[in-house]
């Protein structure tokens, strides 16, 4: 545990009075507005941050993660308190990327008026306050635990207030996902004003060895905090009456608080898109965690979907305390429903029984994705105020391209480039309605993708766009809107598929489909004929016959009753002497 951060004056000589000697230099605090979608932020940043960890001991920073221009996941994690700061409190930051020097001062771009010959003058000044920090964080019940003092060491007066911030020193893009300019680490994100962003109302007027003791406590787990031992606690005192911030600290090494040795978690299964159904193979991706004081080497990684047969993965590595790891499991086949569960166990970690086993194992849903019956697909799209930005594609299992649209050069993996052109071949116009019909060309999986060359979707901020397909009913297969760079989906399309030519059968349609434990089945004959309606598994073999009759000329019903039948993938087998017909159904209850 490390308390901080404000220098001592240096004592020159021995005629110095007893109250300059306790005095502290002034630490030099930079706030900046930032965003994981902003070019310039990806180039101005890197200096930025060299400059700040040069004068460790002199800068305190912190960086507000803002909504614009494009898509920021740590923007999502607490939009009302980065609005209060950058929109509100400090209206004269309009742009991204921009800084606040001690609160009043801002330098264009932070490359731009930030020196170190800034930070060498103000860090000189003696300040009004000597300011100390200490944070604890007990990891079994989530609470933060913050301690310290303010003391004056010159007459203070204003609307003085103490603010304590919670940060995560460094996030990585694989932590938080979705921006688009390319950065790798974000520092000092801000997470928490730990008494709302007003802060601690402090006495307007201060003498000299007045004092204030901090004592707070706040409970983390309502805070989307990706590495705990990320976390970090600031603490500034600033005038409201001029936003001038008089002395700012940081604890930098909070310590964490855990009774176990050999411990691990699950912090979350990554990557959980929509699949078809059918037999499908996937290579789930999930985030352990070392929740015990040892050094984590090794750990059983143990995992099934839809409560079918265990695999086990024999992680081998080494995580610190609290440290986190990505880990991508061997791929798993199984026969997806229209609902799937992943559930993921964590066992023997360092070949020894897991101390707390609360956090062990965690169960997610994999998703399937909509179902249609029919060929032809009807798009419609409403662009927003830059319409030339977007691209869409549909392909098939193949990853041949069925149907697209949009600006050609965008492209599928055009999100974020931000080089879209009004002029571009196949730009849509802005503000506008569009409708395209496509034909699917047989059953199958189809893939669905949506692009913004801007990286910040088509809704809602920049205009209420949306991409949605529907099919003939009218039902919604896709809908697309709020999302970063790309929105990926996708349809299942259960169409009739012949074997030796039985068209005598035509209009064939199941439903619900999904179906719990009715369904029903709509036909039209050409002519009259004995037919053979069975139901088959996924092994070839018939587990119910539903009808065996001479069928008349004209239109049909049949119901189903599929309540005996587990849930699964199923054939619908409509067969007359010589000539047969297929056609899928899913049993999910």
């Amino acid at each position: 545990m490390k308390k901080i951060f404000t220098l001592l004056a240096i004592c020159l000589t021995l005629s110095l009075t007893v109250d300059l000697s306790a005095q502290s230099q002034r630490m030099v605090f930079v706030e900046e507005a930032t965003q994981a979608s902003c070019p310039p932020c990806a180039s101005q940043n890197p200096p930025l941050q060299a400059l700040i960890n040069a004068n460790s001991d002199k800068v305190v920073f912190v960086g507000y993660q803002v909504w614009w221009p494009g898509f920021d996941p740590m923007y999502e994690d607490n939009p009302t308190e980065v609005q209060w700061r950058i929109g509100e409190y400090y209206t004269d930051i309009t742009g991204a990327p921009n800084v606040k020097v001690q609160g009043v001062s801002a330098a264009d771009t932070p490359a731009n008026g930030f020196t170190q010959n800034d930070i060498n003058t103000i860090n000189a000044e003696m300040s009004e306050f000597d300011l100390n920090l200490d944070a604890t964080i007990n990891y079994e019940t989530n609470i933060l635990e913050i301690s310290g003092d303010a003391t004056a060491t010159m007459e203070a007066s204003g609307d003085l207030r103490l603010r304590l911030i919670i940060i995560e020193h460094i996030i990585t893009a694989e932590d938080a996902p979705g921006g688009t300019n390319g950065e790798t680490e974000y520092h000092n994100v801000f997470k928490k004003f730990v008494n709302g962003p007003e802060g601690i109302d402090l006495a307007d007027a201060w003498a000299v060895g007045d004092s204030y003791e901090i004592n707070e406590t706040f409970d983390l787990s309502t805070l989307n905090i990706y590495n705990y031992s990320e976390v970090q606690v600031v603490a500034i005192i600033q005038n409201d009456d001029t936003k001038f911030v008089h002395q700012a600290a940081i604890a930098d090494d909070v310590e964490i608080v855990t009774a176990y040795t050999n411990n691990s978690g699950i912090k979350e299964v990554l990557e959980t898109p929509k699949v078809c159904l059918g037999e499908q193979t996937v290579s789930p991706i999930v985030s352990i965690q070392n929740t015990g004081n040892a050094d984590l080497t090794s750990v059983d990684i143990i995992y099934s979907i839809n409560g079918g047969a265990e695999q086990t993965y024999a992680w081998t590595g080494s995580i610190s305390t609290f440290r986190s790891e990505e880990v991508t499991l061997d791929s798993y086949t199984f026969e997806a429903m229209a609902d799937n569960e992943l559930t993921v166990t964590l066992a023997n970690p360092n070949g020894e029984a897991d101390e707390d086993s609360s956090d062990d194992a965690v169960t997610t849903a994999l998703p399937t994705g909509a179902v249609t019956n029919y060929e032809t697909i009807d798009i419609e799209i409403q662009t927003d105020n830059y319409g030339y930005e977007l691209y869409w594609e549909i392909t098939d299992e193949a990853g041949t391209v069925v149907a697209s649209g949009g600006n050609e050069n965008v492209g599928p993996n055009g999100g974020g480039n931000q080089t879209a052109a009004a002029g571009n071949p196949g730009a849509y116009p802005v503000n506008s309605f569009i409708t395209e019909q496509v034909v699917l060309p047989a059953s199958g999986c189809y893939g669905v993708r949506v692009v913004d060359d801007w990286g910040d979707g088509i809704c809602c901020a920049y205009g209420n766009g949306y991409f949605r397909m529907k099919d003939a009913d009218g039902n919604t297969l896709v809908d697309q809107g709020a999302f970063g760079a790309t929105a990926d989906d996708v349809v299942n399309a259960d169409l009739v598929t012949s074997v030796n030519e039985l068209t005598e059968v035509s209009s064939l349609t199941i439903f619900p489909n999904p179906t719990d434990a009715n369904a029903t089945m709509n036909f039209t004959l050409a002519e009259s004929m004995f037919l053979n309606v069975d139901v088959i598994n996924t092994l070839g073999q018939r587990v119910q016959r539903v009808s065996a009759q001479q069928f008349a000329a004209g239109q049909h019903t049949i119901e189903l009753n599929t309540s005996d039948l587990p849930n699964g993938l199923y054939y619908i087998n409509v067969s007359s002497a010589d000539k047969q017909l297929t056609y899928k159904v899913a049993v999910s209850r």
